[in-house]
């Protein structure tokens, strides 16, 4: 594997983990503001005291 290459899958693999990080936490806090009763089963958003 060229080293261009492995750069271009490693840059790949950490735009996706962002993009999927982003993501899991706006899910997180928009069900968090659906279902305020569920929030200590979530572990991404903190709850508000």
């Amino acid at each position: 594997m060229s080293r261009q290459l492995f750069s271009t899958f490693v840059g790949y693999q950490v735009w996706y983990w962002q993009l999927g990080f982003t993501t899991g936490l706006v899910a997180a806090a928009y069900l968090h503001d659906q279902h305020p009763q569920q929030c200590k089963r979530n572990l991404y958003v903190k709850c508000p005291t």
